[in-house]
C-alpha cells in the first residue's frame, strides 16, 4: 500500500484534533455519523449542486468519495441538514465524528491499496502482452 496517503489522512486528522484542543474544546465525537440512516454528499458540477444519498457505512461513503475524488469539495450532510463532513480529492479534510474518521480512513486506505493491486496487475498484463 502507498503510505504516503495513509500518512497523509492520518495527518489530517492529528492537525485537526490539535486545532481542537488548541481552541480549549473537549476531544469528543460532536455527534455519531453512524447513526444517521443515510447521508446526503454534496459537490458542484456543470454550474449546479449535484448531491447522491449514501448510507452511513464508513465503507459506503468511501466509496462515494472515491468516487467523486475528480469533483472537488464534497459536502456530507445529515438528514436533518447539519454538515458532518468535508472532503475532497480523496482526503478526509473535517469530520464531526472523530471515531468515524478514524474508520473512513481505513477504508480510503483499503481502497487505495485494491486500487494500487489492480493498477500493477494491469501494468504487469502490459509488459507481458508486449513481449509477445
Amino acid at each position: 500500500m502507498d503510505n504516503y496517503y495513509a500518512w497523509m489522512r492520518e495527518d489530517l486528522l492529528e492537525r485537526h484534533l490539535e486545532l481542537i484542543l488548541n481552541r480549549g474544546e473537549q476531544l469528543e465525537d460532536r455527534v455519531h455519523i453512524s447513526e444517521f440512516p443515510q447521508l446526503y454528499v454534496y459537490w458542484i458540477a456543470d454550474r449546479k449542486l449535484q448531491n447522491e444519498i449514501v448510507s452511513s457505512t464508513p465503507s459506503t461513503l468511501a466509496a462515494a468519495i472515491i468516487k467523486h475524488t475528480d469533483d472537488g469539495e464534497l459536502s456530507v450532510r445529515s438528514p436533518d441538514g447539519m454538515e458532518v463532513l468535508i472532503a475532497e480529492q480523496g482526503f478526509v479534510l473535517k469530520c464531526e465524528d472523530i471515531s468515524y474518521w478514524r474508520k473512513l480512513n481505513e477504508e480510503l486506505n483499503a481502497a487505495d491499496f485494491v486500487n494500487e493491486q489492480t493498477s500493477e496487475m494491469r501494468s504487469g498484463f502490459n509488459v507481458e502482452m508486449k513481449g509477445m
